[in-house]
Order: structure tokens, then sequence, then C-alpha cells
């Protein structure tokens, strides 16, 4: 990882993109984009930077001015993002959370989690979901899910910190906060707590409640199915895999920086998923 000031103007590419975040999260996005480029037969120039806060404004000038075209985002940086943001790709989408800027004739902005949520559902009947956790990642599945018709409840475990996502998606109807993690009833489940990113660990839910025939996604990835997945499929329920959800984003981000639509396997086998089934281990 470089500082900002630190990036140059460089020889000619197809595409040039910076990468802001934790290694952790900017490390699998990084390989998806390269297998992305390969595939598409791009040259391409990535970098990993570092950019304080207070600085966020001034270094997206400069990365623009050396041939920066697209910025992905991670980790608490995505609501700093959107906030300088000057347009919004799709506005309905932003939620006061941005993982992905395209600067051409300003900072656009996009929420790609929203888009790529709303497209692993698009084959879903409208029920009731149970959301757990409260984060900006529960903010845009709740925004991708309401918008698209599902009733929401919401569960955490310090219920006074759901309060400002309750609020704010006032707009889209009336969000249910679940004094348990309980599921009874509803047709989605999805963690959206950093729960699962160490193996043995996953978040709590109250499996004897859940429906048969109901689906659980699970927001956390790592190289290998979470705990919290793969106790969903011995129960014999449909999962979906965190990695199908960032492979999709990334897709979504990578096309629009380079202004058509892009194949996903190359970036769904760079995070070690297989074309099979989501009610099949990955």
């Amino acid at each position: 990882m470089v500082h900002w000031k630190e990036l140059v103007g460089i020889g000619p590419v197809d595409l040039r993109i910076a990468a802001l975040g934790p290694e952790p999260e900017v490390g699998p996005l990084l390989q998806m984009f390269r297998e992305g480029a390969r595939y598409e037969g791009l040259s391409l120039h990535l970098e990993h930077i570092e950019v304080p806060k207070n600085e966020f404004r001034e270094a997206l000038g400069h990365l623009a001015s050396i041939g920066v075209r697209g910025v992905s985002v991670s980790g608490a940086l995505k609501v700093d993002a959107a906030m300088v943001a000057e347009r919004f790709f799709v506005s309905t989408q932003a939620l006061g959370v941005a993982n992905t800027l395209l600067l051409e004739n300003g900072i656009w902005a996009q929420n790609t989690e929203v888009a790529a949520i709303t497209e692993l559902m698009r084959d879903f009947e409208a029920g009731t979901a149970l959301i757990l956790g409260a984060g900006p990642g529960a903010r845009s599945v709740v925004g991708a899910l309401m918008q698209t018709g599902w009733k929401v409840r919401l569960w955490n475990r310090n219920a006074v910190r759901a309060r400002p996502l309750l609020t704010m998606m006032q707009r889209y109807g009336q969000v249910e906060l679940m004094p348990t993690p309980d599921p009874a009833g509803c047709r989605l489940i999805v963690n959206a707590t950093p729960l699962g990113s160490k193996p043995g660990e996953q978040p709590p839910l109250e499996w004897a409640h859940v429906a048969r025939g109901a689906t659980v996604l699970d927001l956390v990835y790592r190289r290998v199915a979470t705990e919290f997945l793969r106790h969903a499929r011995m129960r014999g329920l449909r999962a979906i895999d965190g990695r199908q959800l960032l492979a999709e984003q990334a897709a979504i981000s990578f096309e629009w920086w380079v202004g058509h639509p892009v194949a996903r396997e190359p970036m769904r086998e760079a995070l070690g998923l297989r074309a099979v089934s989501p009610t099949l281990p990955n």
C-alpha cells in the first residue's frame, strides 16, 4: 500500500484503478479485477493506496489528474466516498454508501452492493426477510430488498445502534426491529454482521424456527464456505455465499469503468467459486 501522494502518471493503459481499504477486503477485489481484465484482453494498472479521511477529496482530484478512472472503496471509507461524491449513478441506491467511484468529469459514485443484491435476488418471490446486523452492509441489503417489495425485520446485538438505520429506511417503508434473532415466518435470512470472518464463529440465529425452503445469504466471504452457510446447507436450505455477492458487485463496478458488460465467471473463479447452483457447496 502506498500513500496517494506517491502516485504519478504512467504510460498508456486501457484502465487504471485505485483501491482503498484494508488489505483483507482489497486483496480479493484486486484479484478479480486482474482476472476480469485478462479475460477482456485489457491492459490494467492497479494500485492499493492509502487515503486519510481528511484528504479524500484532494486525493481523488490527484488520482483523476494522473489518469486513474476507477476507484474501489472498502471498509468504513464507503461512507466517506458517498460524502465526497458529486453525482450518484443510481440515486435511489445511494443510501449514504458508495463502494465504487468513476473519475470522469467529476466524481461519480455508485453503490454496487445494492445492484448486486438485487441481481442475486431477481428470481426470488418477495416475502419477509430477517437481517442480522445494522452496519453499512445491512444498509445496502435492507435498501435493495425494500425497493423490490420485501418486508424487513432487523436484529442487532445493540438495538440502539440500529436506530439510525431504521430512521434512514423510513422513506422506503417500515423496518421491524426484532428483540431476538428469530427467523419465524421469514423466507430469507441475511448475515450482515462480521461474524464468520474467522473460522469457528457465526452469528446467533434460532435455527429451530427457520422455515423449510428458506434461503440464507451470508455477506461474509472466505476462501471456503462459512460455518453459517454450512449449517444452512446441512438443514437443506438454499445458501448464497458472500463470494457470489462480492463477485457480482465487482463485475458491476468493472463494467461501469470499461463501459460494456463483462463476464462473471473469471471473477467468480478468482474467489474459488465454480459455476454451480447456489444450493451446492463451493
